[in-house]
């Protein structure tokens, strides 16, 4: 899966780093969460909070 098709809508912020990209609905974690999840491994998913999270997951169902 393309990463920036997986995250398109959502807009991505870290909570351990300057890192904010993206607009629409919040996925909030630690920016190593935010890149394995971009990088599609479904692992990091339970650690990431916001209204985008449940969307994120949806996608990579």
């Amino acid at each position: 899966m393309n990463s920036k098709t997986l995250v398109k809508g959502l807009k991505l912020s870290a909570v351990d780093a300057d890192f904010e990209s993206g607009n629409g609905q919040g996925v909030t974690g630690r920016v190593l969460d935010l890149v394995l999840v971009m990088a599609g491994r479904p692992e990091a998913l339970a650690d990431l909070t916001g209204s985008g999270a449940t969307e994120l997951r949806r996608r990579m169902d």
